[in-house]
């Protein structure tokens, strides 16, 4: 009987030990780099392929992440994230005569600040000190701010006269041209050494058409993050 009650307690330890390894809860601040671009159709045809650019930005959040069961690190991962993102279209032409060159350029930029709700399942896998963490889920996005700036510049060298600047400054939100919300898909990947400090890459991906202009479509179709973080 002695033997039996300390098997059950030896084994009722073990498995305490076992059930205790994997943190129940992260709580993770977070912040880092875009570099997003959008996709705009205009009649079912898409706008100015050939001079989009992808835009640089940046986020800034906290990611809170609770385990799901006791005998595997499975996390479902809840953040509250601001972050820029938006797009750059550029356009440049040359034109040479006899006696005088004229260049000019043309950039137009979308730039949208968004308060970012990402829900995301990760699984970690353990390596000594680093972890890996694989995540996949979705986003829903509000809109605070949005601006769409077209800045264009005329040189000559030869003929002063013909320089010029001009720069235009549009709200996206205010001018009724964007919609606010956005909802998308996200997939990532994250590395944690010793438990603390956080190196990740993910994408994201707007479903919704969050423009409100007849005709046109706009789609948060691609954004890249590198993040840097660090566990409590």
């Amino acid at each position: 009987m002695k033997k039996f009650l300390f098997a059950a307690l030896f084994c009722l330890f073990s498995l305490s030990e076992l059930l205790a390894f994997y943190p129940r809860n992260i709580v993770s601040i977070r912040g880092g780099v875009n570099i997003s671009s959008m996709a705009h159709r205009s009649n079912g045809k898409p706008v100015s392929l050939d001079i989009r650019k992808p835009k640089a930005g940046w986020h800034v959040g906290v990611v809170d992440e609770i385990l799901l069961m006791d005998d595997m690190p499975l996390y479902l991962d809840l953040g509250v994230m601001l972050s820029n993102k938006g797009v750059r279209y550029v356009s440049e032409s040359w034109l040479e005569g006899t006696s005088y060159a004229v260049s000019s350029k043309s950039v137009s930029q979308y730039g949208i600040g968004y308060l970012q709700f990402p829900v995301c399942a990760s699984y970690h896998f353990y390596f000594g000190d680093f972890t890996l963490q694989p995540y996949a889920g979705l986003h829903y996005d509000v809109g605070l701010w949005g601006r769409h700036v077209v800045s264009s510049k005329v040189q000559c060298k030869q003929n002063s006269e013909l320089n010029s600047k001009s720069k235009d400054v549009v709200s996206l939100f205010e001018h009724d041209t964007f919609r606010r919300s956005d909802f998308g898909l996200m997939l990532g990947v994250g590395v944690t050494y010793q438990e603390r400090y956080y190196l990740g890459v993910s994408w994201d991906d707007g479903l919704c058409n969050i423009s409100k202009t007849k005709g046109v479509k706009v789609f948060n179709y691609s954004n890249v993050r590198v993040s840097l973080g660090y566990n409590f």
